[in-house]
Formats: C-alpha cells, sequence, structure tokens
C-alpha cells in the first residue's frame, strides 16, 4: 500500500482533526527537544512573522521537572510551514471573559488528553476542593497524546461547553488511534493556549499561553480580579474595545479613517455605543461585510445580542442576512454548539448498507491494484460489511513506505480494521495474528482481549517478545490490564529515544501512556513519583542522544526495580475504555 492509498482510508481515520481543547497540561521536555530548541526557536520567529503573537503565546517552553522523559513541542520537527497549524491566539481578557473556570489546579489522576485534578485555587467557577476532567486539544503536528501526571500544578483557563480556538491554518496528517478514546471531560481548553505550568519558568513571558504580558501570579491574578468585578456588560465592552481596529479598505482614506474610528471604538461607553460605531463604519467599507461578521461573531457575547435582537441600535447599515448570520453566531456560541460533536469514528445508525453488488466490486477493486480514490472508497465499508477480503489483505501487507508518515501504519491499519470490523470478529482478529506486520499482529491481539480476555492476554504475552515498539505495545497493553511482570519489557520503551522528527511521536506516545500508568500506579500506592534526572548538557549533539535516553532508561529501571514489590498496577480509565472496546 502506498502513503497515498494509507491515507484515503477514510476521512474520519485519516484526517488530522482537531478535538475540542488543548495541550499546555504536560509538555515536557525530551532529551532529543533539548537538542532542538535552536530549531524550534527559528520555527517560532518564522511563525512570528505570519502571526506576531501566535509563537510565543501558544508555545511556551517548559522547565524540566518530574517525568521530564517524553513529550515534544508540536514545532520541533523540521517541517515545512505548510505541515504546521496556525490558529488566532486569544488575550487574557477573552479567555477570562468566557472561560467557566480559571484557578489552580492540581493533577490528581494522571492521563492523556483527560486528566483529572483538584482545584487548588478557584478564581472563576468550582470552588477550592472540586475534582474536575479536563480536556485538552490535540493536533496531529503535535501535542498528539497530552499528558498531566499526578501532582503537575497548573493554571487554567478551561470551558464547558464550547471551545474558543479559531483556526487560520491547518494541514492533514495520518491517523491517531489514540483520538478514538472518548473519556467524558468536564472541562476543555483552546488549543495551544489557556495553561500554564506551575511554578511558571523563568522567562521573559511566562504566562504568554494566557494571553498575558505579566510575569507572576499575583499581578496576573489582580488584573484578572478587576476585570471580574467588572458587570458584565462592561466586561463585554473591554473585551471589544481590546481588539486590534479594524482597518479600512480603501487605501486612499485607510490612515485618517482608521484613526477616527479607533478613537472612536475607544471613546465608547457602552456595548451599543461600540456596536453602532462598527457598523457605521462597515457600511461603506465592505460588500461582503466580513469585517463586522467576523469580530462580532467571534467576540461579541450577551449585550451584543441583544443589541442587535431587540434593534437597540440602528443596524439598517447592516444588510439583513449578515445581520442574521451574527444573530445566529453569537447565539450558538454562546449555547455552546461551536464544538464538534461525537467521535471521529463513529458511524450514523442510519447508514445504508451496501447492496451485494456492490460489496462484490469492491472484493475486485481490493484484489486489484486500487487507486487512492479506489482504496478510499471500499476499505471503511468492506471493513464493516465484508471484512474477510480485508482480513487477508492485512495478513499479507507489507509495509514498503519510505516516507516519515509509513513509520507506523501497521499501527494504523491494523488498529483501525480490528476497532471497526464487526462481522466474524474474533475470528478476524485472530487471523490478524498472523499477519506479517508486526503491529498488525499486536493490533489484532490488542483488540482480541476485548472479546476473550485470556486468550488475547495469551497472545499479548508472546507477542511482548517481539523487538521494538511492536513488543513495547504488547506488554503496555498488559501492565494497563494489571500485569506486572509485563512492565520491565514495556520500560523498554525508554531505552531508544526514537526519530526526532514526525515519525518519533508514535514511539513517544508509548512512552507517554506508561508514564500515566506508573503515575496512576505510584500515585495508588503511595511510592514516590519517579523524577528522572536530566539536564540540558546531556545532549548537545544528535551522536550524544542515545546515551541521554540510556540515562533516563536506567532511571525507570532502577525506580521499578526498587518500587515494584510496593505498587498495586492502577488504571483508573480501564474500565471507561473496556466498555468502549478502545485501546
Amino acid at each position: 500500500m502506498t502513503e497515498n492509498q494509507a491515507r484515503q482510508t477514510k476521512s474520519y481515520f485519516w484526517s488530522a482533526q482537531l478535538s475540542s481543547p488543548n495541550e499546555q497540561t504536560g509538555q515536557l521536555r525530551t532529551s532529543h527537544d533539548i537538542l532542538r530548541l535552536a530549531r524550534v526557536n527559528q520555527y517560532r520567529r518564522r511563525c512570528a512573522i505570519l502571526v506576531p503573537q501566535l509563537a510565543i503565546e501558544s508555545l511556551p517552553m517548559r522547565s524540566c521537572r518530574a517525568f521530564c522523559a517524553i513529550l515534544v513541542l508540536f514545532l520541533s520537527c523540521d517541517l515545512p510551514s505548510t505541515t504546521a497549524t496556525t490558529i488566532v491566539p486569544l488575550s487574557w481578557k477573552e479567555l477570562v471573559y468566557n472561560s467557566d473556570f480559571i484557578g489552580v489546579v492540581q493533577c490528581v489522576t494522571a492521563g492523556g488528553i483527560v486528566a483529572e485534578y483538584q482545584v487548588v485555587e478557584s478564581w472563576k467557577g468550582p470552588p477550592q476542593g472540586t475534582r474536575l476532567r479536563i480536556r485538552t486539544a490535540v493536533n496531529y503536528w503535535e501535542p498528539q497524546f497530552p499528558i498531566a501526571l499526578v501532582g503537575e500544578k497548573f493554571l487554567v483557563t478551561a470551558f464547558k461547553a464550547h471551545d474558543p480556538t479559531i483556526l487560520t491554518s491547518t494541514s492533514s496528517g495520518g491517523p491517531v488511534p489514540l483520538w478514538w478514546r472518548q473519556i467524558p471531560a468536564d472541562y476543555s481548553l483552546p488549543l495551544f493556549q489557556g495553561s500554564a505550568r506551575l511554578p511558571l519558568r523563568g522567562s521573559n513571558r511566562p504566562l504568554g499561553s494566557l494571553g498575558s504580558e505579566r510575569t507572576d501570579i499575583g499581578s496576573f491574578k489582580k488584573d484578572a480580579q478587576e476585570f471580574l468585578a467588572l458587570s458584565p456588560a462592561q466586561q463585554e465592552l473591554s473585551v471589544l474595545k481590546g481588539l486590534p481596529t479594524p482597518r479600512p479598505h480603501s487605501a486612499s482614506t485607510a490612515q485618517n479613517s482608521g484613526e477616527d474610528l479607533t478613537l472612536k471604538l475607544n471613546h465608547a461607553s457602552s456595548v451599543d455605543e461600540y456596536v453602532s460605531t462598527l457598523i457605521a463604519f462597515e457600511a461603506g467599507e465592505s460588500e461582503d461585510q466580513g469585517m463586522i461578521r467576523y469580530t462580532l461573531i467571534r467576540f461579541g457575547g450577551a449585550e451584543t445580542l441583544k443589541a442587535l435582537q431587540n434593534e437597540r441600535i440602528e443596524t439598517s447599515a447592516l444588510k439583513p442576512a449578515v445581520r442574521k448570520e451574527i444573530i445566529e453566531g453569537i447565539q450558538r456560541r454562546l449555547d455552546g454548539l461551536s464544538a464538534g460533536e461525537g467521535s471521529d469514528t463513529e458511524k450514523s445508525n442510519h447508514e445504508d448498507t451496501p447492496s451485494q453488488e456492490s460489496l462484490d466490486e469492491m472484493r475486485r477493486v481490493l484484489l486489484g491494484h486500487p487507486t487512492d480514490e479506489q482504496l478510499y472508497e471500499v476499505f471503511e465499508p468492506m471493513t464493516r460489511y465484508d471484512p474477510d477480503p480485508v482480513v487477508d489483505y492485512l495478513v499479507h501487507w507489507v509495509n514498503r513506505g519510505k516516507d516519515w508518515s509509513d513509520h507506523d501504519l501497521g499501527y494504523a491499519l491494523g488498529s483501525y480494521f480490528a476497532r471497526n470490523c464487526i462481522q466474524n470478529r474474533k475470528e478476524n482478529l485472530t487471523k490478524l495474528l498472523q499477519a506479517k506486520d508486526k503491529l498488525i499482529r499486536v493490533a489484532g491481539a490488542v483488540y482480541l482481549t476485548f472479546e476473550d480476555h485470556g486468550e488475547g492476554v495469551n497472545h499479548l504475552k508472546r507477542l511482548s517478545e517481539l523487538p521494538g515498539d511492536a513488543g513495547a505495545w504488547a506488554a503496555l497493553v498488559l501492565a494497563e490490564r494489571g500485569e506486572k511482570s509485563a512492565v520491565p519489557r514495556a520500560i523498554e520503551v525508554f531505552s531508544t529515544f526514537g526519530e526526532t522528527n514526525m515519525a518519533g511521536v508514535p514511539h513517544r506516545n508509548l512512552q507517554k501512556r506508561l508514564l500515566v500508568l506508573l503515575s496512576n500506579s505510584a500515585g495508588s500506592s503511595g511510592v514516590a513519583q519517579p523524577s528522572p534526572p536530566l539536564s540540558e548538557s546531556d545532549a548537545e549533539t544528535e551522536a550524544e542522544l542515545p546515551k541521554s535516553q540510556a540515562k533516563q532508561y536506567e532511571y525507570f529501571r532502577s525506580w521499578w526495580n526498587t518500587n515494584q514489590k510496593k505498587i498495586t498496577i492502577s488504571n483508573p480509565w480501564a474500565e471507561i475504555l473496556e466498555k468502549q472496546k478502545i485501546d
């Protein structure tokens, strides 16, 4: 299967999705990240040219702390700018105004994408002592699997219903089976923003991820509390006044009219006056009135909505369709309807079953040499309605790809089929155990455990002896199911640092899953959290990376040997994932 063919195996499977809310949580530095700091900074400078605030506000570098073993920054790869994701960064007032919870939280249940926290200090929302789950946003170009570990503290601005992230660009990547997990969360964070690790790191903008120029928590808290002391209408006006002044479309009048507009908007004493001024300015500036649509749909609140709905202001300059679109857009955002719905892999219950004639044609296509588009059309429905030819295809499939994106195709293909195969499920999963590709074999065993626990576990024990990530994955799943004897093999995933580009992300995701398991197990067993030593001098050149990684591996191996008799394996997410039949 070619790279392009594999990528066409259905949009919801292969496309890079942006799940509601964010990753700041758990952004730790790996040994090879240290080597690449200069490259990250260089990439940031390129981003800053396109979106001046983005590079600094949304991508804070973390200081080394406990568990500084496996999370790469999403821009730490040598990728062309077209493969990155760019957002419109939120100001601190936007975050404070729109969020449902602001405060300091401490992780009490480690997790990937979703973790559980206890409120240490509340500025807005649930009081001190409340336990809540927070979901962090994911992005194919990283963070794919953001983690938070027991004991870590963060200052967050979290949202209950909607994700305020606005993308200006992104691009498709590959499949991330870990995103199929559907763990309920109480709150979520916007992509790349909304969270700052505590204690703050030493930099010139330690609160940049919260949109603030402050360098200490006390000053930022004072700003936030003063803002929250305002009435809702005053808060909305303050947010609107903090926006950049729209630029006139006519170059000949740009400077004078722009300065005049800025003056009028800054002197507005109410939301009604601000919106009226904006409408009057836009009336002669743009045919589609796109500027005011964007501004009010994104930033307008309850007062803006009332002004437009109740016609408290003169709106005749607004085209009826534009006014309707703005009202509906604000209402949807306030109602929390802008977030994506459901799983990216779930199918409608009303899906039409393909006819036998259609399935026969799909078989013919699959057994031939399908084009990218042909494979796109047949892989998904055949997995669900005619899996026998697909499982035979996968058993004989060999990964001949040479691109970084081909690195874990076996993991992706095997996981997708194993999760979505409905007919003769146990029989077909058992067939995958004979696949030429090691990762497909392990995928079959992993999902077989949901159908026949004993048989699946026995196969995983055998497969854990495989070299590389395939064996580590099998051992990790065994460990997550309480098999302490599998932990030493799983820990071997720390013995290599993996590729330093995107090809290494699946390897680091395995490391992160193990860190979550060790963190929860240590926490529930009353054992000190592992804290591997790592200094920036450990890996000054790429040639030194293996030595630096070896130190981490030796640390974890020693930590486990010292504590294994005192530790009871704890996987608080196991019951949820077991019901969902998701790895």
